[in-house]
């Protein structure tokens, strides 16, 4: 019974894991433009409404990197399973990363959580501490410090990612402690690419150049007029 309790739990983690994450995919399209400032209504609820999405999806390794990854993190030197997460939009996007780091961290999945933004919006809606701190307190939540909330103004640089090690050895120190490594939107996609017109063919190791750590996950969606998604993806790097 025990065995097949535990089977049982595990099979509804993946799934969970696999909502959420889709949720974090999908709310990348929600930035100031998708409306144009307009307040949208919901035909359906967040987690129906991406599962509707899934013909759209070009490139999904989703559970590939849950049961390579998300459920098996490994410790870093220090003994701690740490997810970090290189955020993008402030908004509904935000707030579907929130909930999936609190779901990571309430199921003991990570030991410690670091989501990483801007130190001044890059663009309209990146972003910022102010956000993160605003949000914490509206939930009423305190992040007891295994939340934790990182600017570095490389991220507002324009180099490609490939050269952080040179430019910013401080936050490739810190970037190598992660256990994986959640990337976020169209501008961090460009940067770990450095925006070249690789084939499609091309490996995403071989994109990224340096700038290489055992787990990277990438959450996307293409966009054209205003904003409406043609396509999403999502890479795991092992």
């Amino acid at each position: 019974m025990l065995s097949v309790a535990k089977k049982l739990e595990e099979k509804q983690r993946r799934e969970t894991l696999e909502d959420l994450l889709k949720l974090c995919l999908w709310g990348n399209k929600c930035d100031i433009a998708l409306t144009d400032g307009d307040v949208p209504m919901l035909k359906h609820s967040p987690t129906e409404a991406a599962r509707m999405l899934d013909p759209f999806i070009l490139r999904n390794d989703l559970k590939t990197a849950i049961d390579s990854f998300f459920l098996r993190l490994r410790p870093n030197k220090k003994g701690l399973r740490e997810l970090h997460v290189v955020l993008d939009n402030m908004g509904p996007e935000f707030m579907n990363d929130l909930i999936f780091v609190e779901y990571v961290m309430e199921t003991k999945l990570a030991d410690r959580t670091i989501l990483h933004g801007k130190e001044y919006p890059y663009f309209i809606s990146d972003a910022t501490r102010n956000d993160f701190e605003w949000a914490l307190a509206e939930l009423n939540r305190l992040d007891g410090g295994v939340l934790l909330f990182h600017d570095h103004r490389f991220w507002t640089h324009p180099y490609p990612y490939s050269e952080m090690k040179t430019v910013a050895p401080d936050l490739y120190s810190e970037l190598s402690e992660a256990s994986i490594i959640i990337f976020k939107g169209d501008m961090n996609y460009q940067k770990l690419d450095a925006n070249i017109d690789w084939s499609f063919e091309t490996p995403f190791q071989v994109r990224c150049r340096t700038f290489f750590f055992e787990g990277i996950a990438l959450l996307q969606t293409h966009s054209f007029f205003r904003y409406r998604v043609t396509n999403s993806v999502f890479w795991h790097v092992v």
